[in-house]
Protein backbone atom coordinates (compact mmCIF):
# COMPACT_ATOMS: atom_id res chain seq x y z
CA UNK A 1 0.00 0.00 0.00
CA UNK A 2 2.77 2.40 0.92
CA UNK A 3 4.57 1.63 -2.61
CA UNK A 4 1.70 2.19 -4.49
CA UNK A 5 1.18 5.55 -2.86
CA UNK A 6 4.72 6.45 -3.18
CA UNK A 7 4.57 5.80 -6.55
CA UNK A 8 1.26 7.37 -7.84
CA UNK A 9 2.87 10.91 -6.10
CA UNK A 10 6.38 10.34 -7.54
CA UNK A 11 5.83 9.43 -10.89
CA UNK A 12 7.14 6.11 -13.14
CA UNK A 13 10.76 6.91 -12.33
CA UNK A 14 10.02 6.29 -8.77
CA UNK A 15 8.57 2.72 -9.81
CA UNK A 16 11.53 2.12 -11.54
CA UNK A 17 13.87 3.08 -8.52
CA UNK A 18 11.77 0.34 -6.49
CA UNK A 19 12.32 -2.32 -9.40
CA UNK A 20 16.10 -2.05 -10.33
CA UNK A 21 18.20 -2.98 -7.51
CA UNK A 22 16.14 -6.20 -7.52
CA UNK A 23 16.66 -6.45 -10.73
CA UNK A 24 20.28 -6.10 -10.27
CA UNK A 25 20.40 -8.63 -7.66
CA UNK A 26 19.17 -11.38 -10.05
CA UNK A 27 22.00 -10.51 -12.10
CA UNK A 28 24.75 -9.92 -9.71
CA UNK A 29 23.97 -11.44 -6.63
CA UNK A 30 24.40 -10.12 -3.17
CA UNK A 31 28.07 -8.99 -3.61
CA UNK A 32 27.21 -5.40 -2.67
CA UNK A 33 30.66 -4.28 -4.02
CA UNK A 34 29.00 -5.35 -7.48
CA UNK A 35 25.23 -4.50 -6.79
CA UNK A 36 25.44 -0.73 -6.33
CA UNK A 37 27.40 0.18 -9.42
CA UNK A 38 25.17 -2.86 -11.46
CA UNK A 39 21.57 -0.87 -9.77
CA UNK A 40 23.12 2.32 -10.99
CA UNK A 41 23.86 1.56 -14.52
CA UNK A 42 21.04 -0.79 -15.03
CA UNK A 43 18.74 1.89 -13.59
CA UNK A 44 20.64 4.54 -16.40
CA UNK A 45 20.26 2.17 -18.87
CA UNK A 46 16.70 1.21 -18.45
CA UNK A 47 15.46 5.37 -17.76
CA UNK A 48 16.80 6.13 -21.32
CA UNK A 49 15.38 2.44 -22.94
CA UNK A 50 12.05 3.41 -21.43
CA UNK A 51 12.24 7.43 -22.57
CA UNK A 52 13.46 6.26 -26.01
CA UNK A 53 10.61 4.16 -26.12
CA UNK A 54 8.01 6.35 -24.91
CA UNK A 55 8.97 8.85 -27.24
CA UNK A 56 8.54 6.77 -30.33
CA UNK A 57 5.06 5.68 -29.09
CA UNK A 58 3.98 9.24 -29.03
CA UNK A 59 6.13 10.95 -31.74
CA UNK A 60 4.33 14.12 -32.19
CA UNK A 61 3.65 14.84 -28.46
CA UNK A 62 5.96 14.45 -25.55
CA UNK A 63 4.79 11.97 -23.01
CA UNK A 64 4.94 13.25 -18.85
CA UNK A 65 7.08 12.00 -16.87
CA UNK A 66 5.23 12.56 -13.38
Amino acid sequence: MLTSVSVSTAGPIGFLGLLVPHMARKLVGNNFFLLIPASALLGALLLMLSDTLARAIAFPSETPVA
